[in-house]
């Protein structure tokens, strides 16, 4: 989904909830990673688990562009909401 796609207010209000929704299953899908990488190593041995690894290698970069997104979404927010100040005080 392409979050930066908000016009006003309310359509930033929806895209910001909907990344937190995303961004919360996320990061919860990691933490279930991890604990499943600690356990599987247990068992097993350090050897293993590369495939879980792998997956959480690939959900923290996602996090991470996601976390990019998010930071752009404040600065486009900041700057409509500079132009929606200016535009009343000239009015």
């Amino acid at each position: 989904m392409n979050y930066l796609d908000f016009t006003d207010r309310t359509s930033y209000l929806a895209a910001r909830t909907a990344w937190r929704v995303e961004y919360a299953s996320l990061s919860q899908e990691i933490r279930d990673l991890k604990t499943e990488i600690r356990t599987i190593q247990r068992e097993k041995g350090s050897g293993y688990a590369y495939s879980e690894q792998a997956d959480k290698a690939y959900n923290r970069n996602v996090a991470t562009r996601m976390l990019a997104t998010r930071k752009q979404m404040k600065e486009k927010s900041g700057e409509m909401r500079a132009a929606r100040l200016a535009e009343r005080e000239n009015a």
